[in-house]
């Protein structure tokens, strides 16, 4: 009879105790594969930002239209620096040909930036001033487009607001159509054809996160698109100008 504690039962525990242990190791290559799947933030510097995919052969020109009504006056300074870093990605992602714009609007508008192709290394306006001191009315904004030199490039017209627009005929305010009547005249062209006479073919609007876009702005571009950003954030409303920039080339905007 063998005493209890010898040498074959001490094999047998070890030996017992190296197969338990076995599949934990298994486990660790698992969890490290889990580790590495899990979401990590956002990014919403545009130096870790780029356009990928293939996009046609014509050129693009964006149409940047700050909001600088009372309501947005504390944020200008953020979005000033949003289109400085706009201005120093554009050259890395965009082509040569492809032009940047800039009209500033309230109750009235003015062209900051005259269309400048990217590949000039042009400077965007260093303050976006308030033309009008006014509500928030795009109307003006879209009868400045056909003042823009001619283009045969793709447009797209990129407003940033905080979605308090006032130029609505059923809220009491004054409709787009009696602002364009205003400056145009008798001879008034509708919304469509003020976009179509100016190559724009895509519209969009940047708003504070959670917002929705108004009733003013979806009666007068239907088929808007709506980005999101923090408006104090210059990082955010900058990532959001580049979304519109990737939907308006038809890409994508990546993490690189």
């Amino acid at each position: 009879m063998r005493a209890i504690g010898t040498l074959h039962d001490a094999g047998v525990l070890r030996e017992t105790t190296g197969r338990r242990r076995w599949p934990w190791l298994l486990l660790v290559p698992l969890l490290l594969v889990a580790v590495a799947a899990l979401p990590h933030p956002r990014s919403d510097d545009l130096a870790d930002l780029a356009l990928s995919g293939q996009r046609g052969p014509a050129c693009v020109r964006v149409i940047v239209a700050p909001d600088v009504s009372g309501s947005m006056t504390s944020f200008e300074q953020v979005r000033t620096t949003a289109l400085a870093e706009v201005a120093r990605w554009a050259p890395e992602n965009l082509r040569a040909d492809d032009e940047l714009a800039v009209i500033v609007w309230d109750d009235a508008a003015e062209i900051a930036l005259a269309p400048v192709a990217v590949g000039t290394g042009g400077e965007l306006p260093t303050s976006l001033s308030q033309p009008g001191s006014g509500g928030s009315e795009i109307g003006p904004a879209v009868a400045l487009l056909p003042e823009l030199a001619p283009t045969h490039c793709r447009s797209a017209l990129v407003a940033i607001s905080d979605g308090a627009i006032s130029d609505d005929g059923n809220s009491g305010g004054i409709s787009v159509a009696s602002i364009l009547a205003s400056v145009f005249g008798t001879e008034t062209p509708s919304i469509e054809q003020i976009l179509r006479g100016a190559g724009v073919d895509r519209v969009a609007i940047i708003l504070p996160n959670g917002a929705s876009a108004p009733e003013a702005w979806m009666q007068a571009f239907p088929y808007s698109l709506q980005f999101h950003a923090d408006p104090e954030s210059a990082a955010q409303t900058g990532r959001a100008v580049a979304e519109a920039i990737a939907a308006t080339t038809d890409q994508q905007l990546v993490e690189r």
